[in-house]
């Protein structure tokens, strides 16, 4: 009677230690702990928030939640979007090529509420390019790979509608998410095409964009290395622009870069609780 007591003792301690040792399990194989953050010495000036963030272990990417279109929860703040490969050891024991391939992740801004969004780039092997950009209704992801490639995936069909492969990553989204400018190279440089949501039709446009701009209020707002500029997107007319003068061309843009996500996530925050604007930073 007492070796099966103490064995019954002694397997509810090893369940407890199981259940004690940090691990948040999501799936069979995966898991997450909540960990202090981790400010580098060579911060700089830059204050850090020194709390507890999720760090994430994901050995199978396909038993992880994906976005939800329909889950009011995750949008209850905005949202980060990324390429990360959830494995890059091929010693590992649980590593499989899958595991290894770039995939699209979103999380909340404060770390959690990790969401798998696109698990197949057009060339599994490549990697993410430049910047992507969610349509303001959140349902296409306008993206980058392989250097070059250009592509818009569908959340909620799940479907990946090809651009192009030739030219620079740049995407403007109009403000009812019913078509993308995108760039590509022309005979003679870059040049702007449309993309259609409903019909999928492409079409060379005469647009100004860059691989930093939105479209807010009727006007299309184009960064680039030498200033801002302002148009009436109906018309393409230029209302207004600011030149870089004697400020570092780099500094102007990262600022009017920062300026264009801020504007657009107040204005998308403060006229709708239920939008969400994805940031890439």
């Amino acid at each position: 009677m007492k070796k099966i007591l103490l064995a019954f003792l002694s397997a509810i301690l090893l369940v407890a230690c199981s259940e004690d040792d940090g691990k948040i399990y999501v799936g069979e194989h995966n898991y997450y702990v909540m960990a202090p953050s981790e400010v580098s010495e060579h911060k700089g000036t830059f204050d850090y928030q020194e709390k507890l963030f999720p760090r994430y272990y994901i050995y199978r990417a396909d038993e992880w939640p994906r976005e939800d279109l329909n889950d009011a929860s995750s949008y209850d703040l905005p949202r980060i979007q990324f390429y990360w490969a959830n494995m890059s050891d091929k010693s590992h024991p649980m590593y499989t090529e899958y595991e290894g391939q770039v995939k699209v992740w979103s999380m909340k801004t404060d770390g959690t509420d990790l969401r798998l969004v696109l698990d197949a780039l057009p060339d599994p092997k490549g990697s993410g390019s430049g910047k992507m950009v969610r349509s303001p209704n959140m349902r296409y992801l306008a993206f980058g790979y392989g250097g070059s490639g250009k592509a818009v995936y569908d959340l909620k069909t799940g479907e990946t509608d090809f651009l192009d492969y030739r030219g620079p990553i740049g995407f403007v989204w109009a403000e009812d998410s019913s078509y993308l400018y995108y760039l590509i190279n022309g005979s003679h440089g870059p040049i702007t095409y449309r993309w259609d949501a409903e019909t999928h039709e492409k079409t060379q446009v005469d647009v100004a964009i860059n691989d930093s701009g939105v479209i807010l209020n009727g006007k299309r707002i184009t960064v680039n290395t030498y200033g801002v500029g302002e148009y009436i997107e109906e018309t393409s007319e230029q209302i207004s622009v600011i030149h870089g003068g004697e400020i570092s061309n780099f500094l102007l843009k990262k600022l009017a870069q920062s300026i264009v996500q801020l504007v657009l996530l107040e204005s998308m925050l403060g006229q709708n609780r239920n939008s969400t604007h994805f940031l890439l930073i």
